[in-house]
C-alpha cells in the first residue's frame, strides 16, 4: 500500500510542477509546494540525493515568492533531512542540515498552528544531538 502511495503522490506532484514549469518556466515562485512534495517522496522512497536537488529548488522558490512561514520552514526542514541524508559525494553536509533544521524549528515555535511540526523538528534534531 505505501509504494502505491507514494508512486501516486509522484505522479501528482510531477503533473502540477510539470503544468507550472510549461506555464511560467522551470525557476517560478509557486512551483515551491510540488518541488516540496517531491524531494518529501524522494527521501520516503530512500533517493536523499533526488531530494536534495528537490528540496533546495523548493526553499528558493519559497523565498522568492514570499511563502507563509509554514511553508518556508517546512520546505527548509525537508532540505534539512535531505542534506543529512545524502551520500557524502552528493551534497551531504551535517552542519548545514542543523542549521537549516534549527531555522525550520523556530520558525515553527512562533506559531501556535506549526506546533506539530516545531515538536516533530525538535525530536529530529534531539536524534542527532546524541
Amino acid at each position: 500500500y505505501e509504494a502505491d502511495a507514494f508512486t501516486a503522490a509522484k505522479a501528482h506532484y510531477e503533473r502540477g510542477l510539470a503544468i507550472l514549469e510549461k506555464a511560467f518556466g522551470p525557476d517560478h515562485p509557486n512551483s515551491e509546494p510540488a518541488l516540496a512534495g517531491l524531494a518529501r517522496v524522494a527521501l520516503a522512497t530512500g533517493r536523499p540525493a533526488d531530494a536534495l536537488q528537490l528540496a533546495g529548488r523548493s526553499v528558493a522558490a519559497a523565498e522568492a515568492r514570499g511563502a507563509s512561514e509554514i511553508d518556508l520552514a517546512d520546505s527548509r526542514f525537508v532540505l534539512a533531512r535531505a542534506l543529512w541524508d545524502a551520500p557524502a559525494d552528493a551534497g551531504r553536509d551535517r552542519g548545514r542540515a542543523l542549521a537549516q533544521a534549527r531555522r525550520a524549528r523556530d520558525a515553527f515555535r512562533g506559531l501556535k498552528e506549526a506546533e506539530p511540526q516545531a515538536a516533530a523538528v525538535e525530536r529530529w534534531l534531539a536524534k542527532r544531538r546524541d
